[in-house]
């Protein structure tokens, strides 16, 4: 089943902000970078899912609550919710 155009347009749009999320929150080495990484991530997401913004920005906001290696995991568990919307939608536009 193909996707009209319009909808596979934007399918794509929203793939393609998932991958930049994953990628700039998996390249955060430190506490400034991962800050810096999910308040800017959360701007691209404002005018799609705000409250995910929301998420983003608590996390930019907590980054300093702990230890680098403490705040990883939450990191990595939103990395891997994310990877998964992508496998999905990546078996959709094929």
């Amino acid at each position: 089943m193909s996707l009209p155009p319009s909808e596979y347009t934007k399918l794509k749009a929203f793939r393609d902000l998932i991958a930049k999320t994953v990628d700039r929150l998996g390249q955060a080495q430190s506490q400034g970078t991962l800050a810096q990484a999910a308040n800017d991530s959360a701007a691209s997401w404002d005018g799609v899912d705000g409250d995910f913004a929301g998420v983003l920005r608590g996390v930019a906001n907590n980054v300093w609550q702990g230890s680098f290696a403490q705040v990883r995991p939450t990191v990595q568990a939103i990395i891997g919710h994310l990877q998964g919307q992508l496998k999905d939608i990546d078996a959709q536009l094929r």
